[in-house]
């Protein structure tokens, strides 16, 4: 099955894990898609039991009528082998994570951005609380000379009653 897009892309959107995921609803035994070098197709290889494969096919095409992507699904015979829908799942998974990895360097670098920003400004904040800090300990020290004055201004009352 070709699914090809008219005017969008529908490569490096997460369409083929919206595909795979469909097709394990739809208990297809064996499934394989993978993006072609135009930028706007999507090759899927699949089988099992014939009514699976025919409803899944039937969905998809359903799913390119109207929709924002408006794509077209051609269907060819394929003989060959196709790997298991768990082990393209394992497959899929693995190379979305080599993407991952790679965009990760730009997403470190935006994070280490952030946090020279986040820090600059808690040094700020730091130097703030540092000032209100020392007006507290000034406050508590008054209370504290108050507190020990007081039983002698006690004292002092209690003789001259």
């Amino acid at each position: 099955m070709l699914i090809r897009e008219k005017d969008k892309k529908v490569q490096e959107v997460g369409f083929r894990l919206c595909l795979l995921k469909e097709a394990q609803k739809r208990f297809i035994k064996n499934f394989f898609a993978e993006n072609l070098p135009d930028g706007k197709t999507v090759a899927v290889i699949l089988g099992g039991e014939p009514g699976n494969v025919d409803r899944y096919v039937a969905m998809i095409r359903e799913l390119g009528q109207g929709n924002p992507l408006d794509y077209e699904v051609s269907v060819e015979e394929y003989r060959g082998s196709i790997m298991r829908t768990s082990e393209y799942a394992s497959y899929l998974t693995a190379e979305q994570l080599v993407v991952g990895v790679g965009a990760l360097g730009g997403i470190n670098k935006t994070l280490e951005c952030m946090g020279d920003n986040i820090i600059s400004h808690m040094d700020g904040k730091m130097g703030n609380i540092d000032g209100k800090m020392g007006n507290i300990d000034g406050s508590l020290g008054r209370i504290v000379e108050q507190l020990d004055e007081l039983p002698r201004k006690i004292a002092a009352e209690l003789r001259g009653a």
